[in-house]
Order: C-alpha cells, then sequence, then structure tokens
C-alpha cells in the first residue's frame, strides 16, 4: 500500500515510516502527487491548517481514500459533511495505531491483517467489532479467522485465543 503522508509536523511523518516497517510504503510531505505515483490513500494532518485549506488538499485528491487526522471534533464534522472522506482519526491516537489500521485494509497484508484479527480476537472483541475497527467486510473478517484456525490447527475463536496466548506470538 502506498501512503502520503502531508503533514507540517517532521516528527510525525518520520514515526509514520517506522511504525510501517515496510507494510505501508510511504511518501514525502508533497500537497500534490507527480504523474505515475501511484498512490492508494492519502492521510492529511489537518491539526494546524484552515478549513478551506483541507478542502483544497481533499479536492486535489477525490479519487484516493483520503483520511485526515484531527483534534478539533467540530472541523472534522464539517469536512466529513462536506467532502469525501473515508474517515477521521483523534489526533491522539498512535501513529502505530493508524498504521496498523492502514495495514489492515492492504490486501497484500495478509499476514498483518490476520495478526490484528487474531490480536482483537484474544482481546475478547467479536467479528463484527473486529469489522468495525479495522474497516474490513465482516466476510473478510470472518475468512481471515478461518485462515487462522486452519493455521494454528483448532476449531474455534476460544482454542485459537488460548493458543496464541500460550505461544506469546
Amino acid at each position: 500500500m502506498r501512503v502520503l503522508v502531508i503533514s507540517h509536523q517532521k516528527i510525525w511523518r518520520q514515526n509514520f515510516v517506522r511504525y510501517s516497517s515496510g507494510a505501508v510504503c510511504v511518501l514525502s510531505n508533497v500537497e500534490f502527487v507527480e504523474e505515475g505515483q501511484n498512490i492508494d490513500v492519502v492521510l492529511i494532518d489537518a491539526q494546524h491548517r484552515k478549513t478551506n485549506a483541507l478542502f483544497d488538499l481533499i479536492d486535489l485528491h477525490k479519487d484516493k481514500e483520503i483520511y485526515l487526522v484531527s483534534n478539533s471534533r467540530d472541523m472534522a464534522r464539517e469536512i466529513f459533511s462536506h467532502a469525501d472522506v473515508r474517515g477521521v482519526f483523534d489526533s491522539d491516537i498512535a501513529i502505530r495505531d493508524i498504521v496498523n489500521f492502514l495495514s489492515a485494509r492492504d490486501p497484500q497484508n495478509e499476514n498483518i491483517k490476520e495478526r490484528l484479527i487474531l490480536d482483537s480476537l484474544v482481546q475478547g472483541l467479536s467479528n463484527k467489532e473486529i469489522s468495525f475497527r479495522y474497516d474490513l467486510p465482516l466476510s473478510t473478517v470472518k475468512y481471515c479467522l478461518s485462515n487462522i484456525y486452519s493455521e494454528m490447527n483448532v476449531r474455534n475463536r476460544t482454542q485459537a485465543a488460548l493458543l496464541h496466548g500460550k505461544s506469546g506470538l
């Protein structure tokens, strides 16, 4: 998955690259994409930006999946209601969680997706809750769980959670 991160905060961009560890390809802090660069997702740090500037950025990348990071619920609500944005992350959420979320959405990252689903299963989340948490179709969660059960040679989620807990994977 190729992600364009637009943020004024250098440390924020650096941490995003550090946590992605190859699972998510982060381009640079450019606000436009040159022809030939295939971008799947645009992540815009909405903090310290005026609403009109955000609408311009969103319009510029309207053919991509767009997510915002914002500390203002009012701004997020306004942008969400007037623009085609897939979701808004609260600025307090850890960058690692954003990377995990985006990685889970990438069909080429089955191992990461299955690990996140297994971790959520161990936490006691239902299939619907896992689906909502990672913005995945319920059928994908069920398919991944079926793969996990097969790989672990177990029959159900309880056995998978117990085995995963014992192995410390």
